[in-house]
């Protein structure tokens, strides 16, 4: 068999997801697009997969089940193996309001390139080690190693002397943790 004499790649507008879609979706985070490693879910905006749109695209955040999967999930991206995310989306191929073609070549082969400018659902984001749009990421970031520090730092603070200003400093202190451990858990990942 010889080679294809074209290829074909597809590319998303900064501008095709819009908050209200997002918000009407029922959007199931996965595994590797698999409904039975399922992680996290929006459904038409509720739910416990968090997301925003910014000029790069979609950034969401979860915490991760106390599961088996949600576990493997997260040693994955600790590990780099799964670095990268992908979705699954409708559109209408066929209306170039929705979607543009654009024919060219490139080393010779014929290259045809689907822009995809409005995007009518989104139904599953997913971890991956091989993800569509390569320009992807994925981070873990860990509000249990955190919340530990902070109790290390408490068993190793000195016993409060017992005054009004002592316990003003260290509620104080003990809001300033708080603090840090939402941001931390609200820090949303790339996708």
């Amino acid at each position: 068999m010889g080679k294809p004499d074209a290829k074909a790649r597809e590319v998303i507008d900064p501008g095709a997801i819009t908050r209200e879609i997002l918000d009407g979706s029922n959007i199931a985070f996965t595994l590797f697009h698999d409904d039975r490693l399922l992680l996290a879910r929006s459904n038409k905006g509720k739910g416990t997969l968090s997301y925003e749109i910014d000029e790069r695209g979609v950034r969401f955040s979860f915490e991760a089940p106390h599961t088996v999967d949600g576990d493997k999930a997260l040693e994955l991206v600790r590990r780099g193996d799964a670095a990268g995310c992908s979705f699954a989306f409708s559109t209408h191929y066929w209306d170039d309001t929705f979607v543009a073609r654009e024919v060219s070549k490139e080393d010779g082969k014929t290259l045809i390139t689907y822009r995809v400018k409005i995007i009518t659902g989104v139904y599953d984001m997913t971890l991956t080690g091989r993800p569509a749009y390569p320009e992807t990421s994925a981070e873990a970031r860990d509000l249990r190693s955190l919340s530990e520090a902070i109790s290390r730092r408490e068993t190793d603070r000195p016993h409060e002397d017992g005054t009004p200003e002592a316990a003003a400093a260290a509620d104080e202190a003990c809001k300033e943790e708080v603090a840090e451990m939402r941001r931390v858990a609200n820090s949303p990942l790339n996708l």
